[in-house]
Parts: structure tokens; sequence; C-alpha cells
């Protein structure tokens, strides 16, 4: 059965709950410079809110690997994105295979198309789901003051991006998560890739590409749309789902 706060950290992790695995470690920042003094971390942040002004949605194509410790070859999945202020989402992926994940604002539904089922969450009482929003509106507004009491936050240049390194310094981030990087485009100020430390056990790296800032959205586009025959677990049944996983 999987804890709330391993569920959490995955989708943190930008796994959203369409794999649970264990990985193998990986160092966070390698190939970065030295972080940024605190005047410098201070201007690239103002300049990464200026460039977010405008932002109020984006979609690109979204390519995952995970390194496993239990397996001897990475697990690489690729997709779609969508992402609008404050609280919606669309991302399916196609490879391996087909898993659509939608948050409409007020709850988050994971739709797993070949099992025929689906997971509701609810963004309002469901920690996992409602710190998963809080966690891509934050960075699709540069704003990190939410994360200060648990997370340590150095900023780095790289080129053609700024990158925002979070170590965690609470004891219960800090046992299961090694830290977080994230990849700001210079010209957009969308985020283009996260790399997950997940200590011991691995890393997650997500990487965005082809990305459109502010497409248009069709209408329905954050509504999972599930068909009749889809079972669907609500939340007072997650933990049964959890052992069906």
């Amino acid at each position: 059965m999987v804890s709330r706060l391993t569920v959490c950290l995955a989708l943190l992790a930008v796994s959203l709950l369409l794999f649970s695995s264990n990985v193998r470690a990986s160092g966070l920042a390698e190939g970065l410079e030295e972080p940024l003094n605190e005047q410098e971390s201070k201007t690239a942040l103002e300049r990464l809110k200026e460039l977010q002004q405008d932002l109020d949605s984006f979609s690109a194509r979204a390519m995952q690997t995970k390194r496993l410790s239990m397996l001897s070859e990475e697990i690489n999945t690729e997709g779609h994105v969508l992402l609008k202020r404050p609280n919606f989402m669309r991302w399916e992926t196609v490879i391996p295979e087909r898993i659509i994940a939608t948050a409409d604002g007020k709850s988050m539904i994971i739709y797993h198309v070949d099992l025929k089922r689906a997971r509701r969450l609810d963004l309002s009482t469901d920690f996992s789901a409602r710190h998963t929003m809080r966690f891509f509106s934050s960075v699709m507004a540069s704003s990190f003051d939410g994360f200060s009491k648990d997370f340590r936050l150095s900023v780095y240049k790289s080129p053609g991006s700024i990158v925002v390194d979070l170590k965690p310094k609470s004891s219960m981030w800090a046992r299961y998560l090694g830290g977080m990087t994230i990849w700001f485009d210079t010209d957009s100020g969308v985020p283009s890739k996260f790399v997950v430390d997940w200590k011991k056990r691995g890393e997650i790296e997500t990487v965005f590409d082809n990305i459109k800032v502010n497409p248009v959205v069709e209408g329905g586009a954050f509504d999972a749309k599930l068909p009749d025959y889809v079972v669907v677990i609500e939340p007072d049944l997650a933990d049964d789902f959890d052992e069906m996983e």
C-alpha cells in the first residue's frame, strides 16, 4: 500500500501518480557552477517574475526518465502537458501506457485508460493533490515563499536557463527527498526541466520541449470525460485503490 506521504512526494516529483517506483541515487545539480550570491539570486528571481507576469498557461511535450533500482534499464515516458493558472492541468502520457491526469480547479482525476479505472482526488481536502497544484502554480509565478519553511533555496545560472535548487530543511521532507532542481527558460520564464533527487532511491527527471506560451485552450480541456464503463475510485476509497496498484 502506498502511504499518503509517498504519494505526495511522487506528485511533487512530477510523476503525478502515473507510476510509482524505487529509483537509484544520482547527483541533482551536476554541471552547475557555484550558486549566485544573495543579490544576484534576488535579481534572477525578479527577472523570472517579470517574464512570468503575462504567463497564464503553457503546453509542452513532456518526457520523463526514471532510473529504477530494481530494474537494469531506465523507464522513459512521453506525453503532453497543459498547465493553466491557478489549478488547471491536463497531463497525458502515451508511452509506455496511456494515462490521463486532469485537474479542473476543484478535483484531480488520474485515469488509467487501459485498466479502465480512475482515481478522483479533491483539491480542497487531499494533501497530495493540493500540494501538487500548489507546486505548479508556484513555479509558474516564481513564487517560492511558500517553500521557505521546509526548503533551502539556491539559484544558479546555466546557458539559457535560470536554475532554482530546493533542498529540504524540514525533517519530514529530508527523510525521503534529497532535493529538487528546476530549470526556467530565460526567454519565456517557463519551467523546462525538473530533476527530483530521492536520496538513496534515486532521481526522476522531467523535460518539457515544444513549449507554447498561453496557447488557445479549448473548452473542456481540463475535464476528465470518462466513459461510462470506467470504475472511479472516490476519495474515501483511496486506500483501496492504493492496494490495487
